[in-house]
């Protein structure tokens, strides 16, 4: 399994067969949320320097990723911020790549000059226990609620 930081123009092709899959096991609301990739946005901020995409590749074909929003928060201007936009891992390789992978991302960011990290673990795929294993601390419990629009 090999590791590595890549750009969107780089791996974004080769992880389209992964995102329904993905979006399949954690999304939230799926008769009203459907799965639309704003392409044009990820690239925007990666070209502003606020997204990082890491990957893992098997014989070069692409089985993980994790996209992650770099940042100086508002509240902590002195402290930059990685916050996990996404992490997946095909589940025919969850035999510890998922943990590799999150390490080389935090190992990458570290030397970034990021401090903090933060992953949002979805209740309907809680993997609460590997992000403790690694040191995340559980701090905020998020809410969400549909309340309509072009979906319905």
């Amino acid at each position: 399994m090999n590791f590595a930081r890549e750009t969107l123009d780089q791996c974004f092709e080769d992880a389209l067969p992964l995102f329904r899959p993905h979006y399949e096991e954690v999304s939230w609301d799926k008769g009203h949320i459907p799965l639309e990739i704003n392409f044009k946005a990820y690239l925007q901020i990666e070209q502003l320097g606020h997204l990082v995409c890491f990957t893992a590749r098997e014989n070069g074909v692409l089985v993980g990723y994790t996209m992650w929003l770099v940042d100086y928060p508002l509240e902590y201007a002195s402290t930059q911020h990685a916050i996990a936009n996404t992490v997946y891992m095909d589940p025919a390789h969850r035999n510890g790549s998922g943990i590799r992978l999150l390490q080389f991302a935090e190992s990458e960011l570290r030397d970034m000059g990021v401090r903090v990290l933060s992953l949002d673990v979805k209740r309907i795929n809680d993997w609460g226990r590997i992000a403790g294993s690694l040191g995340y601390e559980a701090t905020d419990t998020k809410y969400q609620k549909y309340i309509g629009g072009l979906h319905e």
